[in-house]
């Protein structure tokens, strides 16, 4: 079977940002994904592209304000807004069926959208996130700030990857490397912040299927975190840690998470199907 990858611009309301998307475009079901901080929706492709290989599912990953393409100015990053930005996407793909997947960053997006719109999802996937804001990481932008983002690269990567990734060569590190020296230092600082101050969404409904997933050797949120994450959240479903992954587990274990979420997503209770507004 041909599975597509394309991107394209789409404006979101407040913002323009750009949009790649991975599947057969005849999916039943849509599957938007938000991107951890400092990435963009690229990193995204190997698990698009994995759940797109039965034709079942298409994958919308955006990349998120002050990530990518995104052309929303500095002063509007903040993750209510990139929740909102995710809601209007949603509401653009007029799908029957949108299951949101966040990662790090991204979880607490999908968190924030999911509180109010709680209507337009039939699952929701939280990737090694954090269970509330995190006080003082906001300084992590002040590196970038003073030195660029090059200052930042080395000791990112390491939070990101496994000692063996790094030692290289590696597509994933690559990747992430680049993406990182192109953002830009204000953005980046901005988007700390912003994980340093967010309120804690509230439970999601126990009418939204939830899981989290955790990484055996995540240095930045292991499994006890996302255990918590699980808490707060109101997951009715144990946590999911997957086996040696490190943070970014979209990027180094795609195909085990594409799995999981294809066998979860095909159980009877997520057969439900969701009207889009127009």
């Amino acid at each position: 079977m041909m599975v597509s990858t394309t991107s394209q611009a789409m404006d979101l309301g407040s913002a323009c940002t750009l949009v790649h998307r991975y599947g057969t475009g005849d999916a039943a079901s849509k599957v938007i994904g938000l991107h951890s901080l400092g990435l963009d929706g690229r990193s995204f492709g190997p698990l698009g592209l994995g759940l797109a290989e039965t034709g079942e599912f298409e994958t919308f990953a955006p990349d998120l304000r002050g990530h990518g393409a995104s052309d929303a100015p500095v002063h509007t990053i903040d993750l209510g807004r990139m929740a909102a930005d995710v809601v209007e996407l949603a509401r653009q793909l007029r799908g029957e069926r949108v299951h949101l997947v966040g990662t790090s960053m991204g979880s607490v997006v999908a968190r924030i959208a999911t509180a109010t719109h709680p209507e337009m999802w039939s699952s929701v996937t939280l990737i090694a996130g954090p269970p509330t804001a995190v006080p003082g990481i906001g300084v992590r932008g002040n590196s970038a700030r003073r030195s660029g983002m090059a200052a930042v690269v080395d000791e990112t990567l390491a939070r990101w990857f496994s000692g063996h990734a790094l030692a290289g060569p590696s597509a994933s590190v690559e990747y992430a490397a680049q993406v990182l020296r192109e953002m830009n230092p204000e953005s980046w600082a901005a988007s700390w912040a912003a994980m340093e101050s967010f309120a804690t969404p509230g439970p999601i409904p126990t009418a939204i299927d939830t899981l989290c997933i955790a990484g055996e050797d995540d240095v930045s949120t292991p499994p006890a975190v996302v255990a918590e994450l699980a808490r707060v959240s109101g997951s009715k479903r144990p946590p999911v840690v997957i086996a040696g992954g490190t943070h970014q587990l979209l990027l180094d274990h795609a195909d085990e998470i594409a799995a999981l979420l294809q066998n979860r997503w095909r159980e009877p209770d997520n057969s439900r199907q969701i009207g889009m507004e127009s």
